[in-house]
């Protein structure tokens, strides 16, 4: 389809809606691509078909969100990702468990639990990316189960979160 009949039917398309308004493809592209970036489109495009995975920590690795450790004989250095996966994933579930913690009650509070809590608190970046784990094991079921996504749940599953609630 060229560009120009492209302009033909969204005319068409415009006038049998009674819509009086100039929009150009490229405008109803952008509006696509936000509609599929929000709906998590990339990160099925990145992961592909959740069947072919046993377990999340499959996804985990391949986002390159496994936690190593830096160790030489007696010195033990800190744990970090391995940050050997795909880069776009990463950054992708890391924005979308940015965004969770500030829009979200669920995950607003685990983040705070797991900043606050007093055996152990993790940093804050330390906390995110704890958050893309949970995320990524959160999609895994969703995709493979078919089931809506309750907050009150993932609450409950967690130990020593009621005092955080």
């Amino acid at each position: 389809m060229s560009i120009a009949h492209m302009r033909f039917v969204i005319k068409q398309i415009f006038k049998r809606a009674n819509i009086n308004k100039c929009i150009h493809p490229h405008q109803l592209r952008h509006s696509y691509a936000t509609t599929l970036i929000n709906n998590g489109a990339g990160f099925f495009a990145e992961v592909g078909n959740l069947s072919e995975y046993n377990h999340p920590r499959q996804i985990t690795k391949l986002a390159g969100l496994s936690l190593k450790e830096n160790t030489s004989g007696k010195h033990k250095g800190r744990t970090r990702i391995t940050k050997r996966g795909r880069k776009k994933l990463r950054a992708l579930l890391f924005r979308a468990s940015m965004i969770l913690v500030a829009k979200n009650k669920a995950f607003k509070a685990l983040h705070h639990y797991y900043t606050t809590r007093p055996d152990n608190p993790l940093k804050k970046m330390q906390s995110l990316i704890a958050l893309c784990n949970k995320l990524i094991r959160i999609l895994c079921s969703i995709g493979k189960k078919q089931f809506v996504f309750q907050e009150e749940k993932m609450l409950k599953d967690i130990p020593h979160m009621h005092a955080f609630i």
